[in-house]
């Protein structure tokens, strides 16, 4: 510990210039200057690396191995130096800005913690690792590239499934497993280059991991995200207890939905029983597949989507591409339907007055409604909110219904500042706001056929706007 204590010192002394530009940047957080939050990671990475290369690890004629130091009381030093330098900073103007938007410090501790947690894990140990296995700066700039330059092509494929599926719900479940794999790899990655300083197979196992990463990122479907997601549902819902059934005799007006050129609109109007009181049900996604009787002819998988009109009463919307239909509109069709159902309860109701002052809402924050501009103004803590607060035309005051965008059960998501800003427009001039916060209680997936459909029963004509 002597030693250990000794190596800090001396970091301390010789990144005195790097630890005061990373102070000044965390002070100027604390102050309300957002823009800081993107010169912030640029210090730690700064930061981490010439904590890193000042006792550099790889090669045999190493100044520091003279001393001799101890590997244990070397990577202890550098474990203090982050802590120190960059993890308690962070924390300090944390507290400092919960505290000036009136949130409670000690509600919030989980989230402070975890916060440094994925800071850490996502900004500091990528250089820590990089820093590890190579010799200086050049090298780590090159291979930082490198990895920018392999991540684009996930990125584009990543997104390209969030553009046919909504990852938002179960992005977490993604992002942990590839975050917890390189924290796993890395670890290791360190613990070896500080103990055996064998570069060569450092670097292997670097390269391991992040093809590793590239694998879950390309591969990990939504389908096992949404298993995995169900896995921690309290209580557990047996599907055979959720019936959902055509419901033919209510009508569909024409809806504000513009089909592609050579697409129609389908909607099934569909009724939703055997749930408890108290719960709604919200469809992270729905497949569709049409079949013609007898013609095997067949649609691939279409993405549909599920509105709610009130109670258990819903809308299965989905659009068919034309060829398709010109085809099976003389025919009867079995529809096949998977519906991935989240069910939403625990509802609690928080009435925000005119005011500047604002109160706290649960599930989203602090809020206040302002008269002029007229506008909801929300705070919300380690999560962005987002678009989680959605307006429901109701009698009297305005309505509002606040549900989670994702279902992770961490209290922090990555973030540099801890607070965020959701902002919505009102339309009238309410005296005071309802927000009704649901919480998720279970996920699960339910199967179902419609048989005998004629598609042109239950085809909408599009919207067409009056010409003035």
């Amino acid at each position: 510990m002597r030693q250990a204590l000794h190596i800090f010192k001396k970091d301390v002394r010789y990144l005195w210039y790097e630890i005061a530009i990373t102070l000044a940047l965390a002070v100027m957080l604390a102050c309300n200057l957002w823009w800081i939050e993107f010169m912030l990671p640029i210090a730690w990475c700064n930061l981490a690396a010439r904590l890193i290369y000042a006792e550099p690890l790889p090669g045999d004629r190493l100044f520091w191995i003279t001393r001799p130091y101890a590997w244990k009381s070397l990577l202890a030093a550098k474990a203090l130096f982050i802590l120190v330098f960059v993890n308690l900073p962070m924390i300090v103007a944390d507290v400092i800005i919960l505290s000036r938007n009136g949130f409670r410090v000690f509600d919030n501790l989980p989230g402070v913690v975890w916060s440094q947690v994925l800071l850490a894990s996502v900004f500091v140990l990528p250089v820590v690792v990089l820093a590890t296995i190579t010799t200086g700066l050049v090298q780590l700039v090159l291979a930082g590239l490198v990895l920018l330059l392999a991540a684009v092509p996930l990125w584009v494929l990543m997104h390209a499934q969030v553009a046919s599926l909504d990852w938002h719900g179960l992005d977490w479940i993604r992002y942990s497993l590839m975050i917890g794999t390189f924290m796993l790899a890395g670890g290791i990655v360190i613990l070896r280059q500080y103990k055996l300083r064998r570069t060569a197979i450092a670097r292997t196992l670097t390269i391991g991991a992040v093809l590793l990463i590239a694998l879950q990122a390309a591969f990990f479907s939504w389908d096992s995200a949404f298993k995995a997601q169900s896995w921690f549902s309290r209580p557990r819902i047996d599907p055979a207890s959720v019936h959902i059934a055509l419901d033919p005799g209510r009508p569909i007006a024409p809806q504000k939905m513009w089909p592609d050129s050579n697409s129609l609109w389908i909607h099934f109007p569909i009724q939703i029983t055997g749930l408890a009181d108290g719960v709604e049900t919200r469809a992270d996604a729905v497949l569709v597949t049409a079949e013609a009787a007898g013609t095997g002819r067949r649609t691939g998988i279409l993405y549909g989507t599920l509105f709610s009109d009130g109670g258990d009463r819903f809308r299965l919307a989905f659009q068919l591409p034309g060829s398709y239909f010109e085809r099976m509109k003389g025919q009867p069709v079995t529809v096949r339907t998977s519906f991935y159902l989240t069910l939403l309860g625990n509802a609690k109701a928080t009435t925000v007055p005119q005011s500047n002052e604002r109160i706290t809402v649960p599930g989203v924050g602090r809020c206040r409604v302002l008269a002029e501009p007229r506008l909801l103004d929300c705070l919300s803590a380690f999560r962005d909110a987002g678009d989680s607060v959605s307006l429901r035309p109701a009698s009297g005051n305005l309505f509002m219904v606040a549900r989670p965008i994702s279902y992770s059960p961490f209290p922090a998501e990555l973030g540099v500042g801890p607070v965020y800003q959701v902002v919505h427009e009102v339309n009238v001039r309410p005296d005071s706001v309802v927000i009704v916060s649901e919480a998720p209680l279970a996920h699960f997936r339910k199967d179902v056929e419609f048989r005998d459909i004629r598609l042109t029963d239950f085809t909408v004509q599009p919207f067409r706007p009056q010409a003035r």
